[in-house]
């Protein structure tokens, strides 16, 4: 990977970890206008006004937010990052309505992103969103 994406990465987990405390405009630094994330919602997450919405939303389920990235693999105008979000179960959003668990949770994911520039102008998630419903007592473990 180059200096050049490394610094994109270190810049990105900078401004995600920010966001994740409060600060969404600390994602302006990194985020096109008009990116279109796939994955985080069904459907489209379009602009970076939605994006910095469905961030907030999951402010009101989860406190104490810290994310990691733990691998960065980069080539061209791709980057994938595996990353970690640790947090507490403290509250509800409208896309996760469940009660609070009062849980520590550990949520894993992939994070696939395209840029152009010094900007993510789209990104693909994938996340385990069943293991952390089952983190909170949302959905049953298996056995």
């Amino acid at each position: 990977m180059s200096s050049e994406t490394e610094k994109l990465v270190a810049k990105g987990e900078r401004a995600w970890n920010a966001a994740v405390k409060g600060n969404l405009d600390a994602l302006d630094q990194t985020y096109a206008a008009d990116v279109i994330s796939h994955g985080r919602r069904v459907g489209e997450t379009k602009g970076l006004a939605a994006l910095k919405e469905f961030v907030a939303d999951g402010q009101l389920a989860f406190s104490d937010q810290t994310l990691t990235f733990d691998h960065v693999i980069g080539e061209g105008d791709r980057i994938a990052i595996e990353w970690t979000l640790r947090a507490r179960h403290t509250g509800q959003s409208p896309t996760l309505p469940f009660p609070p668990s009062g849980k520590e949770v550990t949520f894993r994911g992939c994070t696939v992103i395209r840029i152009a520039g010094d900007k993510v102008i789209e990104e693909f998630v994938y996340a385990d969103n069943l293991n952390l419903l089952q983190q909170i007592g949302a959905m049953p473990k298996p056995g």
